[in-house]
């Protein structure tokens, strides 16, 4: 295999790390689309060898990272390799932002409640079925709590 001196078998190239957003359980798109079907690409996390059963490659569309499971603290992936087999000078590098989703509160039809009344509310949150969420709920500062009185209310 021979490439032209000064040419990139990467279709993006860059020496800057690129900045690759997404969640945890989600599957992740990492733009290593090579200038050739038959360069092969690596994966390296944290400077460390990928199996392939964890990762798709497609010299069309890239590196599909499908679960970072095996990986403790995937928060905490500081970078991620893309390596060719034509050079180990040849790698583009992500960083990426792996964060959590946000549960979803479900809104009631109702949206003033009562001093002492009791409030119910549906958390939830979309991940892969592997994942378990742990849920804490934090509640407000009472004096930040805004309470409205309508025993001054004029028709």
């Amino acid at each position: 295999m021979k490439c032209k001196a000064g040419s990139s078998v990467f279709v993006m190239y860059g020496f800057k790390p690129k900045t690759v957003k997404g969640h945890l359980g989600d599957p992740m798109l990492l733009d290593c689309r090579t200038t050739r079907p038959d360069i092969k690409v690596n994966l390296l996390i944290n400077q460390k060898q990928v199996s392939r059963l964890q990762y798709k490659f497609d010299p069309r569309v890239g590196v599909i990272v499908e679960d970072l499971k095996g990986f403790p603290n995937q928060t905490q992936i500081k970078e991620i390799t893309c390596l060719t087999n034509y050079s180990s000078s040849n790698m583009l590098t992500f960083k990426p932002k792996i964060s959590l989703r946000k549960p979803l509160i479900e809104n009631h039809n109702r949206t003033y409640y009562l001093v002492g009344e009791e409030i119910a509310l549906n958390c939830s949150t979309y991940m892969n079925e592997k994942y378990k969420p742990h849920f804490e709920w934090t509640l407000p500062n009472i004096k930040t709590v805004c309470i409205y009185s309508t025993s001054n209310y004029k028709q």
